[in-house]
């Protein structure tokens, strides 16, 4: 439908018109408006900035989040500015001649681009309405993916105990058998963390293989201590709004969902699951090694 050209401006006060057309998609994966914005061309460097957003580390470790600008139009659900295409440039001309700068090149007077406006997978919240903590971040953009999958698991071996903290040390608790086979759920979980200005990758490798050493809520569920295993990360480099290397980063979780956990194997008899150390006590070495997860959304 035709638009009539309508002045605004960014949130740190950058004039600029919303023009043209207005084109609004809808499909079953997103929704999405696509506008021709009119900009000063002298201002059209921060304008870019301040449109797409962009994320900086605070001195405590946690992301300082400038948000992407929002549709400024009638609609219940917020719509935020991802994507910015060039569509042209005015040129300056005075008396009928094309301005020029020192070096030869064609001064502009206004920039255009079309803007895609879209209601984005994630959560976007801004630093003032994030939950606190150190892992805030796993609360907004980050899209979940989940997957639920059967097991057959075989039982480790390798000397493991079942706990029994009525006997002492290697006093006698029953070995874990070296073969073996036993059904299980796992629900896989994959986060995407987006648009991150660091990649720290001997950090995060401190995580792989860990599990969570106290209750964890992540996309709203909330997993008991232990569940909850990390067992991949990936980071995919990209360019920012500000043209800074950023990346949006993947990380992949293993989480029981058959009433153990990681370190719990199954016991015959009516025992059940039960822990398992190196020692047949509860302060022996585990299979799995925990880690506080919310350090995961942190540079600390």
């Amino acid at each position: 439908m035709s638009l009539t050209t309508t002045a605004t401006t960014t949130t740190d006060g950058t004039p600029y018109s919303v023009t043209y057309d207005l084109a609004d998609s809808v499909d079953q994966t997103t929704s999405s408006i696509v506008v021709t914005v009119v900009v000063e061309d002298d201002q059209a460097a921060s304008f870019k900035r301040n449109m797409l957003g962009w994320s900086e580390i605070n001195g405590d470790g946690t992301l300082d989040r400038r948000l992407p600008e929002v549709a400024k139009w009638g609609n219940e659900r917020k719509y935020y500015c991802v994507k910015l295409d060039p569509v042209g440039k005015t040129p300056k001309i005075t008396d009928g001649q094309h301005i020029n700068n020192d070096d030869g090149w064609p001064e502009f007077s206004v920039a255009m681009y079309r803007a895609t406006f879209v209601i984005p997978l994630y959560t976007v919240l801004s630093d003032t309405d994030v939950p606190g903590g150190v892992g805030r971040e796993r609360h907004r953009f980050c899209i979940w993916t989940p997957k639920l999958t059967a097991t057959n698991e075989k039982i480790p071996g390798g000397g493991f105990k079942f706990v029994d903290d009525t006997l002492p040390a290697n006093g006698g608790q029953i070995s874990v058998p070296e073969v073996g086979v036993r059904a299980g759920r796992v629900i896989g979980l994959q986060c995407k963390w987006i648009d991150v200005p660091r990649f720290d990758v001997v950090t995060l490798s401190g995580f792989m293989n860990r599990i969570n050493d106290s209750d964890f809520e992540m996309n709203g569920e909330l997993y008991e201590v232990g569940t909850v295993l990390l067992t991949g990360v990936a980071g995919e480099q990209k360019i920012n709004s500000r043209g800074h290397k950023a990346y949006d980063i993947t990380f992949d979780f293993a989480i029981r969902a058959d009433g153990r956990n990681w370190n719990k194997f199954w016991k015959s008899g009516t025992a059940g699951y039960v822990e398992i150390s190196d020692n047949g006590l509860s302060t022996g070495t585990k299979p799995y090694d925990s880690v506080t997860f919310d350090l995961l959304w942190s540079f600390q």
